[in-house]
Order: C-alpha cells, then sequence, then structure tokens
C-alpha cells in the first residue's frame, strides 16, 4: 500500500484499516476471491486492473479483471 500511495498507483488491496464501502476484499486465498475482485472492479467501472501473480512475482494487466 505504501509503494501504492508513492507512485499513485490505484490499489484494490491495502490497508484494512481504511476501507471505501462495498470493499469487502478480505481472504485473498478464498476460492471466491477473484469473484469478489470481479464483482468490486464492475460495481465501481474500473478499468486497466493489474494483477500481481504470487508465484512469478510480476505484474501484468489481466484479462479476466478486466471483462
Amino acid at each position: 500500500m505504501f509503494i501504492a500511495e508513492m507512485t499513485d498507483v490505484p490499489t484494490l488491496n491495502g490497508m484494512d484499516s481504511f476501507t471505501p464501502p462495498g470493499w469487502n476484499l478480505t481472504g485473498y486465498r478464498n476460492s471466491d476471491y477473484l469473484d469478489k475482485v470481479n464483482t468490486y472492479i464492475a460495481e465501481n467501472h474500473l478499468k486497466n486492473v493489474c494483477i500481481l501473480n504470487l508465484q512469478t512475482m510480476r505484474w501484468n494487466l489481466s484479462q479476466h479483471f478486466n471483462r
């Protein structure tokens, strides 16, 4: 979150103490996490959402999130 704040990179997940209305993106290891992310993106009309692949440690523009 600190890097996102310092570089003006919009971030979906960050500090749990500051959550906007409708934000329910806890439990990133849960099977419904990607569905919750997609719902949040759609409801907030977000575009160009990136995902961090924790296995490769690379950021990519995710087609899955940008339907």
